[in-house]
């Protein structure tokens, strides 16, 4: 019952099968290998998460989407995303449609770059079109999970002058 196979210390897909199924089952192993490979060195380029830094004035608006530790994988700005549209003015460059569009270019860019993870948006500056920007990037296809308005608050102010001395 079966003495032959216990007795053999060879694996038992190795006794019956031939060198067609064999370089099959091989390259099969391997092809696997390589895609886990591919997704961990993903995993190690962008991390789990990637952050996008949207800085925002009164007339222009910069997005810099990057992984936790700082590596950037691509930039825009307001001029940048003009350049190739229907109305290059440069006082385009902060209104909201210039931003939706940018969140949209943005989206873009990551997918061709590899980067299909959730980012965290962190907002800097009051410009109006901040809201837009997130709105390009969830229709671009990103999935966005966390805000963070990061605008510097003052607290405390400047030094009053002192008093008058007559």
């Amino acid at each position: 019952m079966g003495g032959a196979r216990a007795e053999s210390s060879a694996p038992a897909w190795e006794e019956g099968e031939g060198e067609r199924a064999r370089q099959q089952r091989l390259s099969r192993e391997g092809r696997i290998r390589k895609i886990s490979e591919v997704a961990q060195r993903k995993r190690k380029l962008f991390g789990h998460v990637g952050v996008v830094t949207m800085r925002t004035k009164r007339n222009n608006i910069h997005l810099d989407l990057s992984t936790l530790d700082g590596r950037t994988v691509c930039k825009l700005s307001g001029g940048m995303s003009l350049n190739g549209g229907p109305n290059p003015k440069h006082r385009m460059r902060g209104s909201v449609t210039t931003a939706e569009d940018m969140g949209k270019q943005l989206a873009s860019m990551a997918k061709e770059r590899g980067m299909t993870l959730p980012v965290i948006v962190q907002m800097d500056g009051v410009n109006p079109a901040r809201e837009f920007v997130v709105r390009g990037l969830t229709v671009g296809g990103m999935d966005v999970r966390r805000f963070d308005d990061i605008t510097p608050q003052p607290h405390g102010g400047n030094r009053l002058p002192g008093r008058r001395r007559v």
